[in-house]
């Protein structure tokens, strides 16, 4: 059973810095060798690696979403235009203003697709 992307990156945080302080003491840390392991890398991979490509390409493509963690897929602060199952696009706004966990039952206000709106076009001032 996978966990939520979210989970496994805070879990793998926290058992990284304490692997970090046990190997300075020449120790070894239970939690890096539970929870470093390929499979649960593989998974933080397969999240972020769509989104840090589009982001070094500069490209605007939509990107599936399938709605199991409550979190974004993005910083909070990072202007985000998503589509709904009902077909409508909601216009860009940061992402910590859309509801990104689907229920169970499918309707059509769950998010089923976004695109990171390159800062560039969210500057006003013309720079």
């Amino acid at each position: 059973m996978k966990k939520p992307t979210a989970e496994l990156v805070k879990k793998l945080k926290s058992a990284a810095h304490e692997e970090i302080m046990c190997r300075e003491s020449s120790d070894a840390s239970d939690d890096w060798y539970d929870l470093a392991t390929p499979k649960n890398i593989l998974q933080l991979i397969e999240v972020a690696l769509p989104i840090l490509e589009q982001q070094e390409r500069g490209e605007n493509k939509w990107l599936h979403w399938n709605g199991e963690m409550a979190l974004p897929p993005v910083d909070v602060h990072v202007m985000v235009e998503v589509k709904l199952r009902n077909g409508v696009t909601v216009i860009p706004r940061q992402a910590q203003h859309f509801a990104w966990r689907n229920g169970p039952a499918k309707n059509g206000f769950d998010i089923i697709a976004y695109r990171i709106i390159p800062e560039r076009a969210t500057k006003q001032n013309g720079d």
